[in-house]
């Protein structure tokens, strides 16, 4: 009687022994795909990080009114002596710089001896929609700044502008803006103009 107590204490035992290696390995390797709770908290701050930043600088980047741009159009002048008050051709371009600021130099020249280069820094609107055309939507995005004039005379003077871009693909950028600077006189011009998006 008593060999058979003993004999199934060691059955029972050894079962033990047994079950517990069985299991073992298969726990182990439950914790070793569970993922390390450091190293992926870690990841979701630097992904956070990305996105919550929407304002860091970066020249050329897409501002909250839409791409940077580079393009040709008409200047047509109102008021002053400069090319800038005359009606000539005029070189737009648009950088932006952080989500909400860009700097838009350009030139307006009558192709005689006169240029005037036009260097505002300008502070985007976010662009909202007005409409659509067919099946496409317009939208419009307002920008006021402020920035230098300078002719070709080397003559130097304070400016103001103001406009509007309208997105129309995603390659093209349409813009109507005007400027006033103060060189020797009052200039004024408008501008219309096609951007190519970069």
């Amino acid at each position: 009687m008593k060999g058979n107590i003993r004999h199934s204490a060691y059955a029972m035992v050894a079962c033990g022994v047994l079950l517990s290696l069985s299991v073992m390995p298969s726990s182990a390797q439950a914790h070793e795909n569970q993922p390390d709770s450091k190293s992926t908290l870690a990841q979701v701050r630097d992904t956070a990080k990305d996105i919550v930043q929407p304002d860091s600088f970066q020249v050329g980047r897409d501002t909250q009114g839409g791409p940077s741009y580079i393009g040709i159009g008409a200047n047509l002048g109102a008021l002053g002596g400069t090319a800038l008050g005359d009606t000539s051709l005029s070189v737009v371009s648009k950088v932006g710089l952080t989500h909400t600021f860009s700097t838009r130099p350009s030139v307006v020249t009558n192709f005689t001896d006169d240029a005037t280069f036009l260097i505002p820094v300008t502070y985007d609107l976010k662009a909202f929609r007005v409409g659509e055309l067919g099946s496409q939507e317009i939208k419009v995005a307002p920008y006021i700044g402020a920035g230098i004039a300078v002719s070709t005379d080397a003559d130097v003077g304070p400016l103001l502008t103001g406009g509007l871009d309208i997105p129309v693909s995603e390659r093209w950028t349409l813009n109507a803006a005007a400027n006033a600077g103060f060189i020797d006189d009052v200039d004024l011009g408008v501008t219309v103009a096609a951007g190519y998006n970069f």
